[in-house]
């Protein structure tokens, strides 16, 4: 194909319909065209016959016959990804209109990283909706790449995510708190009774580290090169909340964000600085040009005033 499928073509297309969005996903979702008609109480001709128009209307293939099967094609797989779009995008709109239909005051539509989702960010969300209990809200954490396309497509409000710095996105990046990643060491280990760890004290001892294709992974493995020490754990994850987990269970020490750290009732670790200081972000994500609402401008303010109140803060 010369050019990506966008909404927008999708949508004023006279020659494309919901209906035959709705025909192809479930086609994608692996049904033969037999089950589809049943899941969707048509018949299977109609199934075959959407399917062709979508391919005529877009002039391309999407479905190849293999053996008794039909096979979705590279084109077919594009087109997927901006149908789910298009599909999260009427979701919104609706658990939109069922607010305002319910006379609710507002909504909040939040989606967080695991940093922020399993920490700090459901406490600021309990402290909103105990005083507004009518406020439509809509809240999931996932990954970054996750994250930025449910921002930047409108179906969330907000996105909150740590940093270790600048960050090159379409979207708003506002830091909020700024902080230091700390080593989350076992109280079994000869390290609980230093005052900070660095690379060096982690020559001798297990540690944990993180994927070296995450943010925050990198910026630990930046410290190891600064101080000239090697870099081998006994183990990678990719989430400090993982590895967090896997320190109050004796296996090593973990460098990890403070908020991930925070996130945990922990009895068998001591949270000591890490040093050479790596500095992170809390950050808000929001698309531009879009006004936050009053109970986003509430969350907000809850949040920051959680997070100040609860972590080891350095001035923004």
């Amino acid at each position: 194909m010369n050019n990506a499928f966008s909404i927008q073509r999708l949508l004023l297309s006279p020659n494309i319909t919901l209906r035959h969005l709705e025909i192809f996903a479930t086609m994608m979702d692996g049904w033969t065209t037999a089950a589809v008609a049943e899941r969707l109480e048509i018949t299977q001709p109609a199934v075959s016959q959407s399917i062709k128009q979508l391919e005529q209307a877009l002039n391309v293939t999407l479905f190849e016959r293999v053996g008794r099967r039909l096979s979705p094609t590279n084109s077919a797989v594009i087109l997927h990804s901006d149908v789910r779009q298009v599909f999260r995008a009427m979701r919104a709109l609706e658990i939109r209109a069922e607010g305002l239909s319910k006379g609710s005051s507002g909504q909040l539509r939040i989606i967080s990283t695991p940093p922020l989702g399993y920490s700090y960010a459901p406490l600021a969300l309990a402290r909103i909706l105990q005083t507004n209990s009518e406020i439509a809200t809509e809240y999931e954490v996932v990954r970054m790449t996750e994250l930025r396309d449910a921002v930047q497509s409108g179906r969330m409000d907000l996105g909150l995510a740590v940093f270790e710095g600048n960050i090159e996105t379409a979207l708003n990046v506002t830091p909020i708190h700024r902080t230091r990643m700390v080593a989350v060491v076992p109280r079994s280990s000869p390290l609980s009774e230093k005052h900070a760890i660095s690379p060096e004290d982690l020559h001798a001892q297990p540690y944990i580290g993180l994927a070296g294709d995450s943010n925050l992974g990198q910026l630990i493995r930046s410290a190891f090169t600064e101080r000239q020490a090697d870099y081998h754990p006994r183990l990678e994850v990719r989430y400090c909340a993982t590895a967090v987990n896997l320190a109050e269970r004796g296996i090593g020490t973990a460098m990890v964000d403070p908020y991930s750290a925070s996130a945990h009732a922990l009895q068998n670790v001591v949270c000591l600085p890490f040093v050479p200081t790596r500095e992170v972000w809390a950050c808000t994500l929001t698309r531009r040009g879009v006004p936050f609402s009053s109970p986003l401008k509430a969350f907000m303010a809850i949040l920051r005033e959680e997070m100040e109140n609860r972590v080891v803060s350095l001035p923004v």
